[in-house]
């Protein structure tokens, strides 16, 4: 009985230290320590505190893991005057990616946004607006958009 209840106690403790050593990788930071064998090139994760054998070399690997940042354009304002259109458009920066948009307009009722979709260069939303009032319209295209950049 006593060898089994010494058993269960050394699984325990290993069961709690590999949770504490895998706990903080990665890093708070989003870096991984490793040492690697100067000889052999071989590699072994670390936690934050310990450190290499002396025939280890410490290396710090940075995550690729990542939240992309959404952000929002809002284009400029364009007046559409009576019985005219207009297409205008809101473009993410260069390697950012849109994910959908929308439009902003003022102005007197009865104009009509005849389209809105991705813009055709692919970097932005484009809106179609037909002012069928007598008055002038100001709309405005907004992109949303991801940026992946780390």
């Amino acid at each position: 009985m006593r060898r089994i209840a010494i058993g269960l106690g050394a699984v325990a403790v290993l069961s709690i230290g590999t949770a504490i050593a895998t706990g903080a990788i990665p890093n708070s930071d989003g870096t991984v320590n490793v040492c690697y064998v100067k000889s052999t090139g071989a590699v072994r994760v670390i936690d934050t505190g310990q450190g290499c054998k002396n025939s280890e070399n410490p290396l710090n690997l940075v995550s690729q893991v990542q939240k992309p940042r959404q952000y929002q354009v809002l284009g400029e304002f364009s007046s559409v005057s009576a019985g005219g259109f207009a297409v205008v458009e809101a473009s993410c920066a260069v390697g950012d990616v849109p994910t959908g948009g929308g439009y902003f307009i003022n102005g007197p009722v009865g104009s009509t946004i005849s389209s809105e979709h991705m813009s055709n260069n692919q970097r932005g939303w484009s809106v179609t607006v037909d002012n069928e009032t007598a008055g002038t319209v100001n709309v405005a295209a907004q992109a949303m958009c991801l940026d992946y950049t780390p």
